[in-house]
This record gives structure tokens, C-alpha cells and sequence, in this order.
């Protein structure tokens, strides 16, 4: 049976543990990225951050942030 929940109603199931988002910034431009009816073109969205130095910039936010 498939399900659809909110990640809060599934926290507050005791479904999922809650969590800290950290946005990371990079320096990618997504100016150029084509918007498909509703959300961004996944294809280009994928070559934007399948990148060696996005993966790294990800890296360096969680070493400085883990506990």
C-alpha cells in the first residue's frame, strides 16, 4: 500500500527522528535552469549538482557543522 505523509506528521508518528536542516551555499548559477510546468527541468537540475565541487562544498558544510 503506498502512503503519503508530511515528514512532520511522520516525526510526530515516531516514524522518522527529528532533524537540523543546514542550507549550504555554492555558487551555482541556476539562472539558465528551464522551468518544466511545475518544478525545474530534473535533467539540468541533476548537471548542476552532480558536480565535484558542489559534492565537496556539501562535504565541507558537514564536517564544520557535525556533533
Amino acid at each position: 500500500m503506498a502512503i503519503s505523509i508530511h515528514f512532520l506528521e511522520a516525526i510526530r508518528q515516531n516514524w522518522l527522528s527529528p532533524f537540523i536542516y543546514y542550507g549550504v551555499f555554492d555558487e551555482t548559477d541556476y539562472s539558465g535552469l528551464q522551468w518544466r510546468i511545475n518544478s525545474y527541468d530534473e535533467e539540468g537540475l541533476l548537471r548542476l549538482q552532480l558536480r565535484a565541487d558542489y559534492a565537496a562544498a556539501v562535504l565541507r558544510a558537514w564536517e564544520k557543522e557535525k556533533k
